[in-house]
């Protein structure tokens, strides 16, 4: 584990931003969505979404299981994580309601082109 992920202040801050996220989101989001979290990293942002709405079927996936992954110890029903490398959508097209992107589009070789895909993924 990275030094930086070990500090508290940083889990801390990281917890607060996806807590905001998740507020700010959420109303947007109807009950029951089936969503697709692409390079949700540690998944604070699903795990707080959850909290708001438990009704929420959230699927995260990422090249790398984070750190402070930890989904389980949440003891969250309809949450998932999958490990993708590359980055790549493997579901079908039309299979989720909704299709997060939280600061990871940047990180793929062309966000345009994954943009399109995780548009084709929601129904």
């Amino acid at each position: 584990m990275s030094l930086l992920a070990k500090n508290k202040l940083y889990r801390y801050l990281s917890r607060v931003r996806s807590r905001r996220i998740a507020k700010n989101i959420c109303q947007l989001i109807p009950a029951r969505s089936k969503i697709l979290d692409f390079g949700c990293g540690n998944m604070y942002t699903a795990i707080e979404l959850k909290k708001i709405d438990p009704s929420l079927d959230i699927t995260g996936i990422d090249v790398i299981e984070d750190q402070n992954l930890d989904i389980q110890s949440q003891h969250l029903n309809n949450v998932k994580f999958s490990l993708t490398y590359p980055l790549r959508i493997n579901a079908e097209d039309s299979s989720y309601d909704i299709a997060l992107a939280i600061a990871s589009l940047h990180h793929t070789s062309d966000p345009e082109k994954m943009l399109k895909k995780l548009l084709n993924t929601i129904n």
